[in-house]
This record gives structure tokens, C-alpha cells and sequence, in this order.
């Protein structure tokens, strides 16, 4: 979890000027698919017995807080216009979520966010990515 985001972030900075970065709208929205699923993963390990399924959890928060700012890296290859409404309920899920590593997290209230919030900005997100043009690059 830790490597990926490392790693991640060690190819973005190690780009020369002269490289070009591109994204394609289907990846985004494949995050985001992939992000759902890690969601309902994570509520039904909630349903369990809590304390032998917290290792997964948190793990399972993690990867969701990584797809998070994928999409979001993602985005910010796109012109401020087209992911103006985009981004506010993007970044309001990766505030909520940045917290996946306290044991408080894992509380009635994530059950709710998932149940709730989570799917009302994941379907504002995902219907502002398939606006977009088909790629994007900076």
C-alpha cells in the first residue's frame, strides 16, 4: 500500500520537462469502479467480528485513500473547466477518508458514510469523468 503510493509519487517527480504524462478517461472511471468495490468490501468485513477483521480493514481503507488520490492526480491533468465540479466532492471524500488509520474510524460512522455519503460524491464524481475528453495530457 505504502510502496505503491511511494512508488507512485517517485515516477511523477522523476519525469523530465521533455516527457509527456497522459490519462485516459475509461482509467479514471475504472478507479473509480475498483474504488466501489473496495467500499462494499470494506462493509461487509464491518458486518464481521470487528477485531480479527481490522488488519483488513485498515488495509481496505488504505487502498481506497490510494485510489482517492489517483483519481485525483488523475484529474489535475485535465484543464481547471472541465473538473470544476468534479474536485470539491472529491476532495470532501479524501478529507473523510484520510483518518482511515485511527481506530475511531472504523466507528457507526463509517458504516453510514458508506452507505450514504460515499455513493451520493462517487456518482457526482463519476458522471463529471465521463464528460471529459477522452484523454488528457500534460
Amino acid at each position: 500500500m505504502i510502496g505503491k503510493r511511494l512508488s507512485r509519487n517517485f515516477s511523477a517527480y522523476r519525469k523530465r520537462a521533455d516527457q509527456m504524462e497522459k490519462v485516459y478517461r475509461d482509467d479514471i472511471l475504472m478507479r473509480i469502479d475498483e474504488t466501489v468495490e473496495l467500499s462494499y468490501s470494506l462493509h461487509n468485513l464491518m458486518i464481521g467480528e470487528q477485531n480479527q477483521n481490522a488488519p483488513f480493514m485498515v488495509a481496505i481503507a488504505g487502498q481506497i485513500v490510494d485510489h482517492l488520490d489517483e483519481i485525483h492526480h488523475n484529474l489535475l491533468l485535465y484543464t481547471a473547466d472541465e473538473i470544476l465540479d468534479i474536485i470539491p466532492p472529491l476532495d470532501a471524500l479524501r478529507a473523510w477518508w484520510s483518518n482511515y488509520t485511527e481506530s475511531e474510524f472504523y466507528d457507526h460512522r463509517l458504516s453510514d458514510h458508506i452507505e450514504h455519503q460515499f455513493p451520493r460524491n462517487i456518482s457526482i464524481i463519476e458522471t463529471g469523468v465521463r464528460t471529459l475528453p477522452y484523454i488528457a495530457t500534460l
